[in-house]
């Protein structure tokens, strides 16, 4: 068991320190193995591996997350896959079956992935043979969808660079500065271009990108159609310029041009360039892909921790909030209230007692009181923040997960990752509607507050009432 638990522990510092230092080098603590799975050994089991160099031969039947500096994934995964590395390659041999979620500086996909893929990074290169089973959903630099390669459903993406030679069965939808296109779309395209001469620099992108070493060489901005693209849909074109006259040569459908004008001359010269929207759109989708990804992967590890070493207490506090939803609200505001009241008045009081001790000249204490005590309650609120603002979310996600496949779609047999999967995908997406998001984000932590308020108090045994014996019911 304390094995468990320490391992458990370096997954959590191994995602923590990816998700500040982005894709940098990453030296992380090793275990489990050497970074390395054979291509000999089965695992019939979830993989946490961290190490500088990670090489996954072997097959794992379960969930893969990997934190290192590089990831070659060769073998087979029967499950999702969560990849951290400045470098990841997944090669012609590999397959994934689940989804396929990364971070870092440079993608390769080269083999066969059966569900979907999120991620950002600086780019992302889905090599020829490649075939994507669902959706791509992905924000970068540059996105090179290589001929040969197949996306069966969907691609979302936000770049300043989209080079697409491959195949999309179904719809495109892209915000980007650059396109060429040369392979085949299957039903529409919504392509939102900023063609402007004011429009993207590379050098903006460095320090989103983490230099300029990942960055592959600029393509001049606007369309380029080949004579072998087509478009079996319509198009939707957003641009400065007038694009629509090329896209009507490869299009079966209709195609709409919508022209975007230049922002209004700047009055203030002085001030520092702003980014609008208008100018400057796959930059910001692509931040905010990023963002929600990161997002995205912190709400399924930690909630993954959570139903494997804490299953029946973590369910424990979902199933007292899930019976009495508003009533957990309501607590969730309490405890949020208490909170912030106590990181006013605990700091002050904490203070004035060390000022105390140290006009007492009781200098044994004065250390003690300021180092130790004050690294505990240190401690205790970055444990409160993260049970508020981190966890409480889990717990709202798992049990929306499991509203919505229970009670609204009426799943039969439940499956608790698919609860918690389900519950944080729809999460993140109401949390990026505008204007009202924060107000969903606020709502998942109440819940979550007082689900933990909820479940602490049924713990406690009912009093029997005074002057009567408590009854005890004989099964």
């Amino acid at each position: 068991m304390k094995n468990k638990w320490i391992k458990a522990a370096s997954v959590v510092l191994t995602v923590c320190i990816l998700m500040v230092v982005g894709v940098g080098s990453v030296y992380a603590a090793e275990f489990n193995d050497d970074g390395n799975i054979p291509a000999n050994v089965i695992i019939d089991d979830d993989v946490f591996i961290t190490a500088e160099k990670c090489v996954i031969d072997g097959t794992i039947n379960g969930l893969l997350f990997a934190g290192c500096q590089t990831v070659t994934l060769n073998g087979k995964v029967n499950g999702d896959a969560v990849l951290f590395a400045e470098y990841v390659v997944v090669s012609d041999t590999a397959e994934i079956d689940g989804n396929l979620l990364f971070t870092g500086a440079d993608l390769v996909v080269e083999g066969k992935v059966s569900g979907s893929v999120f991620g950002g990074s600086a780019v992302l290169d889905i090599s020829k043979e490649a075939v994507i089973g669902r959706n791509l959903y992905y924000g970068g630099y540059a996105l090179q969808l290589r001929e040969g390669a197949n996306v069966a459903t969907d691609v979302f993406t936000g770049v300043y660079q989209a080079e697409l030679a491959g195949d999309i069965n179904r719809d495109l939808t892209l915000y980007a500065g650059a396109l060429e296109l040369e392979g085949v779309i299957g039903r529409n395209a919504k392509i939102h271009l900023d063609d402007s001469d004011e429009g993207y620099q590379q050098g903006e992108w460095l320090p989103y990108m983490g230099g300029s070493q990942y960055l592959p060489p600029a393509i001049p901005a606007g369309v380029r159609i080949s004579e072998q693209a087509k478009i079996a849909g319509d198009v939707n074109i957003t641009s400065y310029n007038d694009l629509s006259a090329q896209f009507v040569k490869i299009t079966a459908g209709e195609v709409i041009f919508n022209k975007v004008a230049l922002q209004e001359a700047r009055e203030y010269t002085y001030k520092p360039r702003r980014i609008q929207r208008e100018v400057m759109p796959g930059l910001f989708v692509s931040i905010f892909v990023v963002s929600a990804f990161r997002s995205f992967i912190v709400l399924m590890v930690m909630g993954a921790l959570a139903l494997w070493l804490l299953n029946k207490p973590f369910k424990k506090v979902v199933e007292a909030a899930y019976q009495k939803p508003l009533n957990a609200m309501g607590w969730g505001f309490v405890v949020l209230a208490i909170f912030f009241m106590a990181l006013l008045v605990i700091p002050l009081a904490f203070l004035m007692i060390g000022l105390l001790l140290a006009f007492l000249s009781i200098g044994g204490l004065v250390f003690f009181w300021f180092f130790v005590a004050g690294s505990a309650l240190l401690f205790a609120f970055m444990a409160g923040f993260f049970l508020i603002f981190t966890v409480a979310k889990i717990v709202a996600a798992y049990a929306l997960g499991r509203w919505v496949l229970n009670d609204l779609a009426k799943v039969k047999k439940e499956n608790i990752w698919l609860n918690l999967l389900v519950g944080v995908v729809i999460l993140i997406v109401l949390r990026a509607i505008p204007f009202v998001g924060w107000l969903i984000s606020l709502v998942a932590t109440l819940f979550g507050s007082g689900a933990f308020w909820l479940s602490f108090v049924q713990r406690k045994p009912a009093a029997a009432p005074t002057g009567l014996p408590a009854v005890v019911t004989k099964k």
